[in-house]
């Protein structure tokens, strides 16, 4: 069945920090569950660009989002880097039966802000990954956590999200820790 309704979009950049085979699971307030780096790419009217809407950058997303959760800034030469294209991942929303799936880096789920309304949000994801030299203290104030797989699987509150990029990851062997080069 097709429908000709709007689907409301969110473009998000999530990145993988490890350290060895460890990645670091930041605290999220907002969700109430420890999850993956992540952020909404920024859109801004450009006066550069007779006024035009534009959109970060996926890299510039990723930076961000590792800075945030780091608290401090890279070298050219440390930036994260693209890491998967997920495709056909089938998800279950727990105890719900909603059912989403990831394909073609877009994941496609029910979320609390819109489910009391019926509606599908389409979730465009680019994952990427940094390896860190060391293992580094989270921001002053952050709450987090480093976990070796399979232990996000074992420990709670860890977000749905996370997880099922996670085991999806983990299935493709793209969990690291990952050769340099």
């Amino acid at each position: 069945m097709t429908t000709d309704l709007p689907m409301p979009e969110a473009q998000v950049a999530v990145v993988i920090i490890a350290f060895g085979k460890e990645i670091l699971l930041p605290f999220n307030p907002k969700w109430g569950a420890f999850s993956l780096p992540m952020t909404k790419r920024r859109k801004w009217f450009d006066p550069n660009f007779g006024g035009q809407e534009r959109l970060e950058e996926w890299r510039a997303a990723a930076v961000r989002a590792s800075a945030e959760v780091l608290g401090r800034t890279f070298d050219q030469n440390e930036l994260p880097v693209p890491l998967a294209d997920l495709k056909d991942l089938q998800q279950m929303e727990p105890d719900s039966g909603l059912v989403g799936y990831l394909k073609d880096l877009i994941i496609v789920d029910f979320k609390p802000s819109v489910r009391e309304q019926g509606l599908w949000k389409r979730y465009e994801l680019h994952i990427f990954a940094l390896a860190l030299g060391q293992k580094e203290t989270p921001a002053t104030g952050m709450a987090a956590e480093w976990l070796a797989p399979p232990d996000y699987k074992k420990r709670h509150p860890i977000s749905p999200t996370a997880t099922r990029i996670l085991d999806h990851l983990a299935h493709k062997g793209l969990l690291p820790p990952w050769q340099n080069g």
